[in-house]
């Protein structure tokens, strides 16, 4: 990979991967999106997803993903070291948007504060 290229990478499971065990991290290599990956193919603009299928607390669930997206810069900033900007998505955001979740009103503030 050329050290020179710039990679936008537009869809990542690193939250929901994060979200299903508290003992994973950012820096697995298990994820096949861990931050040191990242890095070392050039990407320097990644879109992590939050995804949870339309279930019994989905929520919830896709709650705890957000919550992860906003601890990323402060649990990992020696890791990514800021050379890689993140941005949120919502993928199958009905269920958040319909049981009229609060924090939905606040991505775009989370979203716009994780950009270093």
């Amino acid at each position: 990979m050329s050290k020179h290229m710039k990679i936008a990478n537009f869809h990542s499971d690193l939250l929901w991967y994060l979200s299903v065990d508290d003992s994973r991290s950012a820096a697995d290599p298990e994820s096949r999106t861990s931050i040191p990956l990242l890095l070392e193919g050039g990407v320097r603009l990644e879109t992590l997803a939050v995804y949870e299928k339309t279930q019994k607390h989905s929520s919830q669930k896709g709650e705890k993903q957000f919550q992860i997206f906003r601890s990323l810069p402060e649990k990992y900033l020696s890791l990514w070291n800021k050379k890689i900007e993140f941005k949120l998505a919502m993928k199958m955001h009905r269920h958040f948007v319909m049981k009229k979740n609060p924090s939905i009103k606040e991505w775009k503030d989370w979203s716009d504060g994780f950009r270093r």
